[in-house]
């Protein structure tokens, strides 16, 4: 009789502790954040995660960290890095600043080339605006080709 009670007890005591072991041990994976701008990103419920400052080349898919001045660029559909770029890649154009909390900057590389393909958009829009509303401005002063045809017309 003793043996069954025990056996029970033990029984109700792994029911009664399984699920808190259980839930302790699960890992979550954390998301690497990216922030383009300045201030601080909080992550994983109120954990704060150190940032990291990259400088993204969209004209060539090229990230540098600048602390220790490290290249990461696409090879043959791996991410390779150096202190410097390889020949047959040249930086023309501008960077992009930017902030994330992954130690590696092409962990987010896909967020990021959103990010700039959706900032490039909206100033390209802005832009078009701008102009839209210059045309529509009475009493504007003359730009460019507009002057010129003024000036051929006298």
């Amino acid at each position: 009789m003793k043996s069954k009670g025990l056996r029970l007890f033990r029984g109700i005591l792994l029911l009664a502790v399984l699920p808190i072991c259980v839930t302790a041990c699960v890992i979550r994976a954390r998301v690497p954040t990216v922030e383009i701008g300045l201030g601080e990103v909080w992550v994983d419920e109120g954990h704060h995660q150190p940032l990291h400052d990259y400088y993204y080349y969209p004209d060539v898919g090229v990230y540098l960290d600048p602390v220790p001045r490290l290249y990461f660029w696409l090879d043959g559909g791996r991410w390779i890095s150096g202190p410097r770029l390889p020949g047959h890649i040249v930086i023309h154009g501008g960077r992009e600043r930017f902030r994330s909390d992954a130690d590696r900057p092409y962990i987010v590389h896909e967020r990021v080339v959103e990010r700039h393909r959706v900032e490039r958009d909206r100033h390209e829009r802005e832009r078009q605006e701008g102009e839209r509303q210059a045309r529509e401005r009475p009493g504007r002063p003359m730009e460019g080709r507009e002057r010129e045809r003024e000036t051929h017309r006298r």
